[in-house]
């Protein structure tokens, strides 16, 4: 058996600076989701901004294409980042990336943070019980188990307006690195 290599450079535990979190009550977790910054910076920097207590939002996890990852929220709790899904969710963020990248830009900006982020999603996958596969909006919507992005929670749960990862995130690549990675 391969043992697989960890695409992160560094990975950096701040859990416990953010405020910005609150209990799951008990909720069971559903959902891995990938969202987009909408801005510029580097995982330390959007961690820092997620760390200020007025910002009012926080994601598990920031991910850059350095392979650098900031620990923000500890699983067990719920960040604050998708409305009524945060106790059923685990979320991760892509700092600097946007939503109107074109499939080649996710590529030439993100695609090491994209294998950082499989990574991640693979080990909290197997931690919570969370089926190792891509869900649809609608499967979603139907509390369906697996990962996904901010746009399949506000379609499937009609519930915000956010339409991030965006239409040109590569969910094949992301797909081949799940089987990769999971070892499936």
């Amino acid at each position: 058996m391969t043992m697989m290599t960890s695409p992160m450079n560094k990975e950096e535990d701040q859990t416990g600076v953010s405020p910005n979190y609150e209990s799951r009550n008990g909720a069971p977790i559903l959902w891995f989701l990938l969202h987009t910054q909408e801005g510029d910076g580097d995982a330390q920097s959007l961690a820092n901004y997620l760390q200020n207590p007025n910002s009012g939002v926080s994601y598990h996890y920031t991910v850059d294409n350095s392979g650098t990852v900031i620990g923000v929220v500890d699983t067990d709790l719920a960040s604050w980042s998708v409305l009524s899904g945060n106790p059923q969710s685990i979320n991760l963020c892509f700092a600097g990336s946007r939503v109107a990248w074109t499939r080649d830009e996710w590529f030439s900006n993100m695609q090491r943070g994209i294998d950082c982020a499989v990574w991640i999603a693979v080990q909290d996958c197997r931690k919570y019980g969370i089926p190792i596969r891509t869900i649809s909006p609608e499967e979603l919507g139907n509390d369906q188990a697996g990962i996904a992005d901010h746009n399949a929670y506000t379609i499937g749960k009609h519930n915000g307006s956010h339409t991030d990862v965006g239409p040109n995130f590569p969910w094949d690549y992301l797909h081949s690195k799940l089987s990769e990675y999971s070892g499936s």
